[in-house]
């Protein structure tokens, strides 16, 4: 399993997860999904066979 990171993530917690967590992790970014509809970044993560995307939303 790969856990895809989206934008509103740091890159910087890639590393972390995998050091901490154990698990692959990637960030859109690294797959040139950054500027990317949701629905594009729906349909790779599909064709990747990548897990449901998570979000995490902080409300300030």
């Amino acid at each position: 399993m790969t856990l895809w990171l989206d934008a509103h993530l740091s890159p910087h917690l890639v590393p972390w997860i995998q050091e901490n967590i154990g698990i692959a992790v990637l960030h859109i970014r690294d797959l040139d999904l950054i500027e990317a509809e949701d629905s594009k970044v729906f349909y790779s993560a599909r064709q990747a066979d990548a897990p449901e995307r998570l979000s995490v939303e902080f409300d300030i």
